[in-house]
């Protein structure tokens, strides 16, 4: 499995940009929270149905769709269109970082720019699967209000919602720290052979 993932990470790195190939991994982890949220709906709510619940179905469809695709905006799906993605750290990332091109020659300060990015990179990554999980259930929330579905219902929804975003967001952390181990390591040697200090920051599996 883990052979599997590396070709899919090496060729989103290739063809689209690195921080894609790690946050396409991190979809997988939302769209599992999604279905586990939809069928632990439908399983404790009496009367949840997509029949009587049609316009709640549409929204969280529509919603975790956009929360996907948002996503993937953020840290890079444009990158060959050359938007590299929101966030100023990101396009920095993403354009330093090329499938054949070395970081070896590169400035110190860049980097270590670089390093305190990648360093980062899980915990801005799970902060923002978060902020779309919050997305997704502000939608659910405000239309099965709305159309006026029992109120009782949305503990239940919350308590899906709940589980679906720490799969989402702790999933997205832990595979953004295990794709990011290798460029660490290779820029803390290049810093190290260079004699800069290298002041350590850990993440749950970082070195």
């Amino acid at each position: 499995m883990a052979i599997i993932f590396d070709r899919i990470f090496k060729f989103f790195y290739k063809y689209i940009s690195y921080s894609f190939a790690i946050i396409s991994f991190s979809l997988l982890g939302a769209f599992f929270g999604a279905f586990y949220a939809y069928f632990f709906g439908s399983a404790l709510i009496p009367d949840f149905t997509t029949e009587n619940h049609p316009q709640v179905v549409r929204v969280f469809l529509v919603t975790t769709a956009l929360a996907a695709l948002g996503h993937s905006i953020e840290f890079g799906i444009l990158s060959p269109f050359g938007f590299t993605g929101f966030r100023s750290d990101i396009k920095k990332l993403n354009a330093i970082l090329k499938p054949n091109e070395t970081i070896r020659h590169k400035d110190i300060f860049v980097l270590e720019s670089l390093l305190n990015t990648i360093i980062n990179f899980p915990k801005e990554n799970m902060y923002a699967a978060f902020r779309y999980a919050v997305f997704i259930f502000i939608s659910v929330s405000v239309t099965h209000i709305i159309y006026k579905h029992p109120l009782y219902e949305l503990a239940f929804i919350f308590v899906g919602w709940l589980t679906a975003a720490f799969v989402y967001g702790g999933f997205s952390y832990i595979i953004s720290d295990y794709f990011t181990g290798s460029k660490r390591v290779e820029i803390k040697k290049i810093l190290s052979f260079r004699d800069v200090t290298i002041h350590k920051n850990h993440g749950i599996m970082s070195l």
